[in-house]
């Protein structure tokens, strides 16, 4: 995702949440905060926000583009990241 197309945002999020986040991110470094944030944020509003409730087209088709290239762009790094690993 590009920058211009991104702004920053503050939350506050259960501690015990944020251990497992940081012990996720560890444990995947291919990962990073934004990138869980942006998939996790893009699959809850694909799974709970219909058309009924006001959800246009393109609404959902910028969600699913932002979660698929979340979770696509997670696969390709860790390919990469593995492959370096080896090396």
């Amino acid at each position: 995702m590009s920058q211009e197309n991104c702004i920053s945002l503050e939350a506050e999020i259960n501690s015990d949440l944020h251990q497992s986040l940081l012990k996720y991110l560890d444990n995947h470094p291919y990962w990073d905060v934004n990138r869980v944030l942006n998939a996790s944020l893009s699959l809850f509003m694909l799974q709970n926000w219909s058309q009924d409730k006001g959800l246009r087209t393109k609404d959902y088709d910028t969600c699913s583009r932002v979660y698929l290239d979340s979770i696509f762009h997670e696969h390709n790094n860790h390919v990469r990241y593995e492959q370096n690993k080896n090396n």
